[in-house]
């Protein structure tokens, strides 16, 4: 998060934009399209999908030496 946002977590992030998250599982449950117009005006990416996989791509890449999964 820090990487593409001015936020420490995932959770201040959504936050900002009014989507209220008690567990990871309730974002699958979010408005996609407003989330997807959030994520593109504050993290620079097109959709909640490009956003995860950049993050999953920096976790490998960092945890394990490869960015390509």
């Amino acid at each position: 998060m820090q990487k593409h946002t001015a936020y420490k977590s995932l959770a201040d992030f959504l936050a900002s934009g009014g989507f209220e998250i008690g567990e990871l599982e309730e974002i699958v449950r979010l408005d996609k399209e407003r989330l997807d117009r959030f994520i593109a005006q504050g993290a620079g990416f097109e959709s909640w999908e490009d956003m995860l996989s950049e993050a999953l791509g920096d976790y490998f890449e960092r945890t394990f030496g490869f960015y390509d999964i």
